[in-house]
């Protein structure tokens, strides 16, 4: 293993300089006299070996390694930025009222509402969300949506779903209708935030199949009906499973509840449980 001196361009002190201050950090001094640095960062080493002048397949690993080593800062950094978001506690105000159907009267939350509420929290925490239609069939239609840390690391939650064509809707206000819908609910999955009496997605206690805005006519699509839950039995496989995903650092917690939550309902005590299993820093 090739060894880099992080420290072969300092000056060394003439007669006439004083030396430099001891460093604060604390250095081993082991029973042979030499002493031991305390770690050095991959930044330190690949500027160490630009100034070396180091052979290109050294300064190639470096630079991976450097690479790796800021990706990993980035992750850190996003979770860190993630947990104070949360900690803000976004509320989500249903502020549309449904006008048509068996539950006018009611409000849901419209997309706007979403987008308000938890704009300002992420910026403050150094986060953006943003969309991207990943899917554009004729029968089918998919967003995906991002969320950024300002150090580079992102995380994102795709959902789907067919045109909503309901009543007096062409070919385009039916595309429209489900994009949008589809922004909403992957934002609300990717931040983590529902509505109050969300868990049914505004079913009224499994009386109605339609949603708190019916589909409609008023610009976002159907909610759909109420997703099935996990048996005990399945929720112990499946966990072995998600575990192993956030073992191997392919997902987070976070991406996994959101994406589970897209098809199937978790209680409160199995998103705990998701959520313990993920590795700690």
């Amino acid at each position: 293993m090739t060894t880099i001196d992080a420290t072969a361009t300092r000056e060394r002190p003439t007669a006439r300089q004083k030396k430099p201050a001891a460093p604060s950090t604390a250095v081993a001094r082991p029973r042979n006299g030499a002493v031991v640095a305390g770690p050095v960062s991959p930044l330190t080493m690949l500027n160490a070996a630009i100034q070396q002048n180091v052979d290109l397949e050294k300064l190639t690993q470096l630079t991976a390694l450097y690479e790796r080593w800021e990706a990993n800062e980035a992750r850190k950094a996003y979770n860190r930025a993630f947990a104070a978001f949360k900690a803000e506690a976004v509320k989500l105000i249903r502020d549309t009222d449904v006008k048509d159907g068996p539950l006018k009267g009611k409000k849901y939350a419209s997309k706007f509402a979403v987008v308000n509420a938890v704009t300002s929290h992420l910026s403050t925490n150094g986060l953006s969300a943003s969309w991207r239609l990943t899917k554009d069939e004729k029968d089918w239609l998919e967003v995906t949506c991002t969320l950024r840390h300002v150090l580079g690391h992102s995380e994102s939650v795709s959902m789907g779903g067919l045109p909503d064509t309901g009543p007096g809707r062409n070919a385009i206000q039916s595309r429209s209708s489900t994009n949008s819908y589809l922004e909403k609910l992957t934002l609300k999955a990717i931040c983590g935030i529902a509505e109050q009496g969300d868990d049914n997605d505004g079913a009224g206690a499994g009386n109605s199949k339609k949603s708190d805005d019916g589909g409609n006519g008023s610009g976002e699509a159907r909610q759909p009906e109420g997703k099935p839950a996990y048996t005990a039995d399945e929720f112990a496989e499946k966990l072995k499973a998600w575990s192993q995903l956030m073992a191997d650092r392919k997902k987070t917690a976070q991406q996994i509840i959101a994406t589970v939550q897209s098809k199937r309902t978790l209680t409160p005590g199995q998103i705990k449980k998701i959520r313990d299993k993920e590795p700690k820093e």
